[in-house]
């Protein structure tokens, strides 16, 4: 192990750049604190070229040091390469860094069996569909990255997202961006969106400008996509909130509207509970509460 000078090492060269994104505000504090443990591995002779430890020169050049402790190597590109790879599968990767793996692994063209190897360790089945989609990932532009990795998209929702013409793809990311999303939100809202493209050829970005939660933005896009669906759960859970439940009775009905029958559901701790809702049902249903519940997902308008 020697010491190299940071300005000795060349930061713009990430040929063998796995990590993403670079920038590690608990790794900067960890190296204030404790130095660099784990040198870096640079490939030889200088300008030095970062074979392992991006993350760890970035925190170095941020906290000004001059120097970082290195294993300089001579290898090939390809033993490299394979180096950085293996070195960065002792943790999980997220699917930007996956993204980049197979474009690293793809460019050394490396064999069929060697790859498939290295794309099963990630989790990643060496299909061409898949390999040509992380591929697109790899080689997409910086925002689109920083948002793919910030909520970790799973291929389905990432091929999904690629579905998409670039224009329309960043008015999805910009829109969607200062959003807080669940992983199963932002899945349902790119399933919305991709059907009202397929619908209409367009996504309403307009309709959901301003909005500051998810939940919103699925609305609104889910009664664009869905208008009679949308009007009939609107109406149910009128109807619901009229009838004013304890919360130890539910009624619940087809999410599609297309059974007509209502589930009824109660949940006691003694005698006197369920004697309580049984009154309580009776009371709805001799108001007709019932009935118009019937008449909705029946589809009588008339009535209901």
């Amino acid at each position: 192990m020697e010491r190299v000078s940071v300005e000795s090492i060349d930061y713009h060269d990430r040929s063998f750049c796995i990590s993403y994104p670079i920038p590690d505000d608990r790794l900067i504090t960890s190296i204030e604190h404790l130095g660099i443990l784990s040198p870096l591995i640079l490939l030889g002779p200088a300008p030095f070229r970062i074979v392992t430890g991006f993350r760890r020169l970035e925190a170095a050049r941020r906290l000004n040091m001059a120097e970082v402790p290195c294993f300089v190597e001579a290898m090939d590109e390809r033993e490299a390469l394979l180096l950085a790879i293996h070195d960065n599968l002792q943790r999980p990767l997220n699917v930007v860094e996956k993204a980049l793996c197979v474009e690293r692994i793809a460019r050394a063209g490396l064999g069929k069996a060697e790859s498939e190897a290295l794309m099963k360790a990630m989790g990643l089945h060496a299909h061409e569909k898949m390999i040509n989609l992380f591929l697109e990932l790899a080689q997409s532009e910086e925002t689109t990255k920083a948002f793919v990795a910030r909520h970790n998209l799973a291929p389905h929702e990432l091929g999904l997202l690629f579905s998409f013409p670039p224009e329309t793809q960043s008015r999805f990311i910009a829109t969607l961006t200062p959003i807080h999303l669940t992983a199963s939100l932002l899945r349902e809202i790119v399933e919305l969106s991709r059907l009202l493209f397929i619908k209409r050829g367009a996504i309403p970005f307009e309709d959901v400008k301003g909005l500051t939660k998810g939940d919103d933005v699925k609305a609104v896009l889910k009664r664009e996509a869905y208008p009679v669906l949308t009007h009939l759960e609107e109406r149910l859970k009128a109807t619901k909130d009229a009838m004013h439940l304890p919360p130890r009775i539910g009624i619940a009905t087809d999410p599609s509207f297309e059974r007509s029958s209502i589930d009824i559901r109660i949940s006691a701790r003694n005698e006197e509970e369920i004697q309580d809702s049984i009154n309580k049902l009776q009371s709805i249903t001799d108001s007709g509460q019932i009935r118009s519940i019937f008449d909705l997902i029946s589809g009588d308008p008339t009535r209901s």
